[in-house]
């Protein structure tokens, strides 16, 4: 009971205790220092989402996930292909992702001057609708990285690099902000030493490895109050845009920051003591 006691009250100084830390992107695989310190990653993009006005049902996607994707009932996909989705020569920046500081998305310093690679995102997200405002349940968000060389001469066919996939943890849209926190679940072989907290002068990788502590995502952005049952009214009069059996498709552009944060240091050490209490309790049942 004593243990139980213990990682409840670790639990609790756990999520109260979490701090945004700098990162550095290495997509060039040269060594954090080919780019300085960001406070957060920040991304124009458009959300894709079906919601089920009889079951308040919705399911969101965005990014690289939104390719293909017609919700069974829409004539086209709403994304075609990744030529069509981000920065390419021929295509803008949509769901590019860049830095604040700018280091990563424009200037001397960037990654794309020194290495011709991009990063984007992929997210799957699900909920309901309650009450009128939008709920997230579960789902995804997923970072890649891409080449605008490969993106530019196939469009069609070329696919980006996963480099880490994150978990849903809670989220959704309440008065007019969308929040939504993520915890990184895996680091694919391709993102190995590519992320790194400056606070730490360490990889992801690295970080998760030594302290046993999560890395969070926190995707924010303001939504304009209403606008989602708006939207939705209007789809169920637009034949284009519903199944006629209750479900809609509803698009919004959005203006998001992506924002990583740790545990504080007091916290991985209280976490830590409570490792070691379960390794002696289990030595002294033994």
């Amino acid at each position: 009971m004593k243990f139980i006691k213990s990682i409840a009250l670790t639990t609790a100084l756990l999520a109260t205790s979490v701090s945004a830390s700098q990162i550095e992107v290495d997509l060039n695989d040269a060594g954090a220092t080919s780019t300085a310190a960001m406070d957060y990653l920040t991304v124009n993009y458009a959300s894709h989402t079906s919601v089920n006005v009889v079951t308040s049902a919705v399911t969101t996607y965005a990014g690289v996930n939104a390719i293909g994707v017609d919700f069974g009932f829409l004539a086209a996909p709403v994304v075609a292909d990744f030529g069509s989705l981000v920065g390419c020569p021929s295509c803008g920046v949509e769901n590019t992702l860049s830095g604040v500081p700018d280091f990563l998305g424009s200037g001397f310093t960037s990654e794309y001057f020194t290495s011709g690679m991009g990063l984007t995102y992929g997210i799957s997200l699900t909920g309901s609708l309650v009450a009128g405002e939008l709920v997230y349940t579960g789902g995804t968000l997923d970072m890649y990285s891409y080449d605008f060389l490969g993106a530019a001469a196939a469009p069609t066919t070329y696919m980006p690099t996963k480099l880490f996939s994150s978990e849903f943890v809670s989220g959704g849209v309440f008065a007019g902000e969308q929040v939504v926190r993520t915890t990184i679940t895996s680091i694919e072989a391709a993102g190995e030493d590519t992320f790194f907290l400056t606070d730490y002068n360490e990889s992801f990788e690295d970080y998760i490895a030594r302290t046993l502590a999560d890395i969070d995502l926190y995707i924010v952005q303001t939504v304009a109050a209403g606008q989602l049952a708006a939207d939705i009214v209007d789809a169920l009069s637009d034949n284009t845009v519903n199944d006629g059996f209750g479900t809609v498709y509803v698009s919004a552009e959005h203006n998001a920051s992506i924002t990583f944060s740790v545990p504080e240091p007091t916290s991985i050490a209280i976490l830590g003591l409570g490792l070691l209490g379960l390794a002696s309790t289990k030595r002294r049942k033994s």
